[in-house]
């Protein structure tokens, strides 16, 4: 995936929460602000793709914002570095959901770092949404209703046209 599509998922996937909020109608009642939280990998080896995360949530809050934000409230992103590893990806979804009371979480950006997040998304009933990790990826005891994935699926990716029904 080209650094131009990561940052164009984290564009859309930030669209996505905004439009989940409105559908929902859920919003904090003691704050003006809808939070929304992305983990990424700021720092460690996946930096660069965690860079890139964060230019594309700050140019998606920032045009949500001057569209007049989510029913009328601004959109805030606040950032965790997780610095690529598992470990700290937990500690991040924590402090983001506890802590900075997120409404939801995005950026995870692959399957070991999903798998670390999802037990955190369903015990805290909060939806943590992955841009990098195929869904088929989830280990089984992680799959929850609160962790999503928009890669498609890695076996799918593997197999043959021939083994999907299609011709040689």
């Amino acid at each position: 995936m080209t650094s131009h599509q990561k940052w164009t998922s984290v564009v859309v996937l930030v669209l996505i929460i905004a439009g989940l909020v409105r559908w929902s109608g859920q919003q904090r009642t003691n704050e003006d602000t809808i939070r929304i939280g992305v983990v990424a990998s700021l720092t460690g080896p996946g930096s660069f793709y965690g860079e890139n995360i964060r230019a594309g949530a700050e140019l998606a809050a920032h045009e949500i914002n001057q569209a007049g934000g989510v029913k009328g409230q601004p959109l805030e992103i606040i950032f965790e570095d997780d610095a690529t590893n598992p470990k700290q990806t937990v500690s991040a979804a924590r402090k983001l959901i506890d802590v900075d009371e997120v409404l939801a979480i995005v950026g995870v950006q692959w399957d070991f770092l999903a798998n670390a997040a999802a037990p955190v998304a369903q015990e805290k009933e909060t939806v943590i949404i992955s841009a990098a990790a195929p869904f088929d990826s989830i280990r089984e005891e992680n799959q929850n209703p609160y962790m999503f994935t928009t890669f498609p699926s890695a076996s799918g990716a593997t197999e043959s046209p021939a083994s999907l029904g299609g011709s040689k």
